[in-house]
């Protein structure tokens, strides 16, 4: 399994966007909030936002992204995997290396999802994430949102 970063290459962009309307089509609605990333990923990135990348025998696996809300500040955002090829370890290798990744960039990273993500709360909690007493929207108006978690780095 190699981890590289996203630099513009459109198939990248394709699997990105290809991967996070999957999952989000599956289990919930595309929200305005959703198509607004998915169809700004390069000014996002000439931003100072980053996304990763499995690959598997070449082939894009899992994603996510890491948005630059600044203050050094990141919200940890449209983390998937491409359906058939989860359980290889995929999402824990993209998050961990993102995570190491930032470090050299960002102060705090901020999640907002749902409870429903059963396997990515597992991760974030053994990557050392803390669940918000509260449920704090930073700023985004999804309807999914119901859990919240952070992590000083």
């Amino acid at each position: 399994m190699e981890i590289i970063t996203y630099n513009f290459e459109e198939s990248l962009k394709e699997a990105f966007i290809e991967m996070n309307k999957a999952w989000i089509i599956r289990d919930y609605i595309l929200e305005e909030e959703d198509i607004k990333v998915l169809s700004n990923i390069d000014n996002e990135i000439k931003n100072g936002s980053k996304i990763y990348f499995a690959l598997y025998n070449g082939i894009p696996i899992s994603t996510l992204m890491l948005i630059n809300l600044g203050n050094n500040i990141y919200e940890l955002a449209k983390y998937a995997t491409k359906e058939g090829y989860e359980n290889l370890g995929a999402g824990s290798s993209v998050l961990k290396y993102a995570l190491n990744a930032a470090k050299a960039f960002a102060k705090k990273i901020i999640i907002a999802t749902n409870k429903k993500c059963l396997s990515a709360i597992h991760l974030y909690k053994k990557y050392g994430f803390v669940e918000l007493k509260q449920i704090k929207s930073f700023g985004f108006s999804s309807s999914r949102v119901d859990i919240c978690f952070e992590l000083d780095l």
